[in-house]
């Protein structure tokens, strides 16, 4: 049995933010070690949004011209906290002062045994609501006519660079040569995902040739370097999303490494990994994004990925299943935010790596909020009734001959247990065992909770329908528990 990948993706800005005592080089062997004792595989150093986190002779930092008391420096309404920008930029200052971070994360992942990578977010967009923010770099501000046309479906990305100027392309390409020339990585990850535009919607094709020939040349870099250096790309849920957005994956063989798929701030449970694979073949891998969040409910409360061992031995597993070389951990660490933080569970890291899958697990469907060019589709919310019998979509991992599978169907609305009926992969599985209200972690809704035979799991994709024949419920969602 073969490692299953498990990349681990930091952004430029948590460490800062989070740590209140002064920062100093150990905060960075910690950040690194932490991944490495849970077992993962890969640690992605991301190094920027709009500017830098470290010194870089080609991109602005995020402490140029910083001015800590000064108001008008970090550009945000005045009914915005600007202490929280204050502290992260100052840590940043800080630590600057006794090492280069990029450096010193990227040795401590050698050190450690880790794959030694770098992120490079390539349009951020955070702060389009405050113009004057901080976080925009000179170059944005001197280029309006390389905006993008504002397309509300796009949001904040909207006002993202336009890819289709060889200014922007190349003003990307010098902060990618110089982290491949200076620093010493094994992968280098163009995290086209964070934000999501890059072209107007006119002429996709040309996009899609403009895009393919900005890889090659991030190929000749690598290349050019005599560095080993393994190229992936973070893109969109599908393929046909991806290729709507200008990104053509099968051109990429021999340039690309791998792609990542994911959603935008929501995590997807029926990424087409297997899709992705037609498409690439066998010599690029083939990765699925988590998010923080393992659903945005709607209706329900949201629950953390990052926390919860079941659910993210879930998320492995299925994946695993459905044919991924592995998974990305994106937003890890956002448990960590806020007025209650709480750690996560890093240990889990090396079970989903060495494919120990033995503990409780829960696999759930997509659900939620959806970024209609980049996204997949969500299932739910969706009614059922007498008349309308409705089929979801499942990647689960089929239990073990000790383990015993329930499905859980979560719903609003009055259903009594012998009103609710299920199939699954077209093997008759009956009516539900119980429905209960009131349910830990579950509010204004019920739980009706079906006996799934390990014989009815098929590795990968499964088909489920929900018959009712009582009054009309709502579908909020659906998960499958392995004990």
């Amino acid at each position: 049995m073969g490692d299953f990948r498990v990349l681990y993706n930091q952004d430029s800005s948590n460490l800062f933010y989070v740590t209140k005592a002064s920062l100093t080089p150990a905060h960075v062997d910690a950040m690194v070690d932490e991944v490495a004792d849970g077992g993962g595989d890969t640690f992605l150093v991301n190094v920027n949004a709009q500017k830098v986190n470290y010194p870089s002779r080609v991109w602005e930092n995020y402490w140029h011209d910083f001015r800590p008391d000064d108001r008008s420096y970090y550009g945000l309404a005045d009914d915005m906290d600007v202490s929280g920008r204050r502290h992260l930029v100052s840590q940043m200052q800080i630590l600057a002062q006794q090492c280069d971070y990029l450096e010193r994360a990227l040795g401590r992942c050698k050190a450690r045994g880790l794959k030694a990578g770098v992120s490079v977010r390539m349009n951020d967009m955070h702060d389009v609501p405050w113009p004057k923010s901080h976080l925009f770099s000179q170059f944005y501000r001197d280029h309006p006519e390389f905006y993008l046309p504002d397309i509300p479906i796009r949001a904040w990305a909207s006002r993202g660079l336009n890819y289709a100027y060889r200014d922007v392309r190349d003003y990307f390409l010098l902060l990618i040569r110089e982290v491949i020339e200076d620093y010493d990585l094994d992968v280098l990850e163009l995290d086209f995902l964070r934000f999501t535009a890059y072209f107007d919607r006119v002429n996709v094709a040309q996009h899609c040739e403009t895009m393919t020939g900005f890889l090659k040349d991030v190929r000749k870099l690598i290349d050019g370097s005599g560095k080993s250096v393994e190229l992936l790309c973070r893109i969109a849920a599908t393929p046909a999303g991806a290729r709507g957005l200008g990104f053509d994956v099968r051109g990429w063989q021999g340039v690309v490494d791998g792609v990542v798929i994911g959603m935008f701030l929501n995590t997807g449970w029926e990424l087409p990994v297997d899709r992705y694979r037609e498409l690439v073949g066998d010599e690029m891998g083939v990765y699925a994004c988590s998010d923080y969040l393992a659903a945005r409910w709607e209706g329900l409360p949201a629950e953390p990925l990052s926390t919860n061992g079941e659910l993210l031995r879930g998320f492995a597993a299925g994946y695993d299943a459905l044919g991924a070389d592995g998974v990305e951990m994106f937003n890890f660490f956002c448990s960590r935010e806020g007025a209650d933080p709480v750690d996560p569970v890093f240990d889990i890291l090396g079970e989903m790596r060495e494919k120990k899958f033995r503990g409780l697990r829960r696999h759930l469907l997509t659900a939620g909020i959806n970024h209609g060019e980049s996204d997949l589709a969500v299932q739910v919310p969706v009614d059922v009734d007498a008349k309308h019998p409705r089929r979801f979509e499942m990647v689960l991992a089929v239990p073990e001959v000790d383990q015993n599978g329930v499905l859980v169907l979560i719903f609003d609305g009055e259903a009594k247990r012998d009103d609710l009926w299920v199939c699954v992969n077209d093997d008759y599985v009956g009516c539900a065992v119980d429905v209960v209200e009131g349910v830990k972690d579950v509010c204004q809704s019920y739980c009706a909770h079906f006996h799934l035979p390990n014989e009815c799991v098929i590795p990968g994709r499964n088909r489920i329908l929900i018959r009712n024949e009582g009054e009309s419920v709502t579908v909020l969602g659906l998960e499958v528990r392995v004990r």
